[in-house]
């Protein structure tokens, strides 16, 4: 195979505005990969010149001394962090900005976040070069931030500024059994939230506490508010931890060890998906639950792995089949059949499946939305290895 001279830059922010204008003359073919791309001038006029594949998302018009700033994870802009120099911010993850940063907000020519961001709303007007690949959140100028999903415990009413509003992105959760809901009332406190979760006994009390728009989600006295990260499995742990009235937010999963602990169940109420096998769903809708989604598992689930190794003995122990799904790399041991493959397994929404020739055609037929299906792993990667003369450069930023 005939090699090519290439020139590979893989960055986040690319500054090409000190770039010699015979920079790229070694090189047949030049590839950027960039979120930002910093030019003027002479940097337009210097890469125009060549064939350039840019893969840009944003292009920055920037003259003189300019700092760069990539943040990986969550960030927060507040009065006092005045850049020395203009500045570009990069956030992947999470930015919140501070009311009164009007002057700051000046020095950056670019804010990009891939993720997302918080700013009240009197900064809105002065946010024109923020670029946001994800979530924003816009609140009151004189609101108190609350986490996220707020639950608001017994010494709340005791803590609270009298006539304070304060902000929870999602929802406020007032279920604390010991919590005085009419205290509150009566300091004037005033919630800025999507939702109010309150209990029956404490509904004409909570109405106050915020605007029309907010929902009203009422649950029975000695309902608890679970919110696991990762979600929670119906079993004994989660019945002696929380009870038997639950308001979970996120994902519930049933698994044939389940099916006991559902007739223990009093009021459920899942904001989130619910994963049950076939022979629990009549059950299951039997409780009146309330829930976003529902799927009926068929056979065993492989979820989130970055690796996942399937033979014929893990078919044989699953006479319902294998979902495998959200895998990075899936690899299929070489004495699976094509007719095992497609009676007993889907593929859904993975990276790269890893398989012979003769099972490819079967892996076809039954995978959704998989990126790679690769029967001879590590030769194409070598081919284009050893194809490859030139100059590949990974950077978080980078100056031409």
């Amino acid at each position: 195979m005939e090699k090519k001279k290439r020139y590979l830059l893989n960055c986040e922010v690319c500054d090409a505005r000190k770039m010699h204008e015979n920079l790229f003359d070694p090189y047949d073919e030049v590839v950027i990969n960039a979120d930002v791309l910093l030019v003027n001038e002479d940097a337009r006029r210097n890469l125009s010149r060549y064939p350039i594949q840019l893969n840009v998302d944003n292009i920055v018009e920037a003259e003189g001394d300019v700092d760069v700033q990539v943040q990986n994870g969550w960030m927060e802009l507040k009065c006092g962090q005045m850049p020395a120099r203009k500045t570009v911010l990069v956030v992947n993850g999470g930015l919140a900005i501070s009311p009164g940063t009007e002057e700051l907000l000046k020095n950056y020519l670019a804010i990009i976040v891939n993720g997302s961001v918080r700013y009240p709303e009197s900064l809105s007007a002065g946010l024109t070069r923020m670029k946001v690949n994800g979530k924003t959140s816009v609140y009151p100028d004189d609101c108190i931030i609350l986490k996220g999903s707020a639950k608001i415990d017994a010494y709340f009413p005791l803590r609270a500024e009298a006539g304070a509003r304060y902000y929870a992105e999602r929802r406020v959760v007032l279920l604390d059994e010991k919590l005085d809901v009419a205290a509150l009332a009566e300091k004037q406190v005033r919630f800025e939230t999507q939702e109010l979760l309150v209990t029956e006994s404490n509904v004409e009390a909570a109405v106050p506490l915020v605007g029309a728009a907010t929902t009203l989600t009422v649950v029975p006295d000695g309902c608890a508010y679970v919110d696991e990260v990762d979600g929670v499995s119906l079993d004994e742990r989660l019945l002696r931890k929380y009870g038997k009235k639950l308001y979970i937010n996120g994902d519930l999963s049933l698994d044939a060890n389940s099916t006991p602990y559902l007739a223990q169940i009093e009021y459920l109420y899942v904001n989130g998906t619910v994963l049950l096998l076939p022979e629990q769903k009549d059950a299951f809708l039997a409780l009146n639950v309330d829930y976003k989604m529902m799927i009926v598992r068929s056979g065993l689930q492989i979820a989130n792995r970055l690796k996942a190794f399937v033979g014929p003995d893990l078919l044989d122990e699953t006479p319902l089949g294998i979902t495998i799904q959200d895998c990075v790399q899936v690899i299929l041991e070489d004495d699976l059949t094509a007719g095992q493959i497609q009676e007993k397994l889907k593929f859904k929404d993975c990276m790269e499946i890893i398989c012979s020739e003769a099972q490819k055609q079967a892996v076809q037929m039954v995978s959704e939305n998989v990126a790679r299906i690769n029967t001879d792993p590590g030769k194409g990667s070598k081919e284009e290895e050893d194809a490859f003369d030139g100059v590949r450069i990974n950077a978080e930023s980078y100056v031409l």
